[in-house]
């Protein structure tokens, strides 16, 4: 009987091994992306809470307002896009002049920031 040698399978080459280092590929390229995922979620939350410091001096700390301004604490978030929307297309009192300067990223991420923020007391709630 003649026995032949086998040469190890390269990357490219069929076979198992080729099989693996596809598969330990793919994992790899999911991991990064789902690092890339989290992180990004991360800087939004980051980004919605910094830009919320410009809220703070109307609406109370964390969105939490004590008087007659609304509360933007636990506002609902479609409902905080809709209203900053409209704010931005010139609705509203004091709003309309403050609202042009956030796009739709940044107001994106407020709302997601208020929507995480505890809500105040139920009689201090109302939309923006």
């Amino acid at each position: 009987m003649h026995c032949q040698a086998q040469r190890p399978l390269l990357p490219g080459d069929s076979g198992e091994r080729s099989f693996k280092t596809m598969s330990y590929r793919v994992l790899a390229v999911t991991m990064m992306l789902i690092a890339f995922s989290v992180g990004r979620a991360g800087a939004a939350a980051a980004e919605g809470e910094t830009l919320a410091g410009a809220c703070t001096a109307c609406h109370g700390s964390q969105g939490q307002s004590t008087g007659a301004v609304p509360s933007l604490a636990g506002l609902d978030k479609p409902m905080f896009i809709a209203r900053m929307q409209a704010f931005r297309d010139g609705a509203g009192t004091i709003m309309n002049r403050i609202a042009p300067a956030y796009d739709d990223a940044q107001i994106t991420a407020l709302a997601d920031y208020f929507a995480a923020t505890d809500s105040a007391a139920e009689e201090h709630r109302r939309a923006p």
